[in-house]
């Protein structure tokens, strides 16, 4: 037994990170119900969270409106979740766009990665804070494609974009595993 966990030694925060992350999306799936145009329930069906995630949505698409826009495009929102260019294409912003299944999985690995709980309490904040950014410019540029190449987002959101994402998050919690905790480790 020994002996297995000496040769795993050097793996245990890459397999603590891959156990947090399916854990988390197990978690998410089994407390979270509806698909990404109707109702969102959580735990069980006992809480209708549908009106957060809408919120999340619409302000989501604001957020991406007013970047694509600042960026010298033209793009309006429409019914608070529609982001439409003049030539008609855009794209729809549902709830699953919103960041909040991510976050919460950041969340989670964070929340069992090694480390002091008082050096977490700042950095758990600043990871959500980062997987919110990313989100919204992960928005932006599929929108962004979308204008002259529609028949490319399922590439970008659905493949592309999406494992970036998860790879970020990695890097995220990877900087606090290397450069955050040895640091503050070593200095204790």
């Amino acid at each position: 037994m020994h002996k297995i966990k000496k040769i795993f030694a050097p793996y245990f925060g890459i397999i603590l990170f891959a156990v947090a992350l399916f854990g988390a999306n197990i978690l998410w799936k089994s407390i979270i119900f509806g698909d990404e145009s109707s109702l969102v329930v959580l735990l069980f069906n006992k809480f209708d969270v549908s009106d957060f995630f809408s919120v999340m949505s619409q302000h989501t698409a604001k957020m991406v409106c007013a970047i694509i826009n600042f960026l010298g495009n033209k793009i309006v929102v429409i019914n608070g979740i529609f982001l439409t260019y003049p030539n008609g294409h855009g794209i729809k912003v549902v709830w699953g766009c919103t960041g909040i299944k991510q976050t919460f999985i950041f969340l989670c690995i964070m929340l069992l990665a090694r480390g002091r709980w008082k050096d977490k309490l700042w950095f758990i904040p600043v990871g959500c804070f980062l997987s919110y950014v990313i989100n919204i410019l992960r928005i932006a540029a599929i929108t962004m494609i979308v204008k002259n190449h529609q028949h490319l987002f399922h590439l970008y959101h659905d493949y592309l974009f999406k494992y970036t994402y998860y790879g970020l998050i990695f890097l995220i919690w990877l900087f606090w595993e290397e450069k955050i905790r040895k640091k503050l480790k070593d200095k204790s």
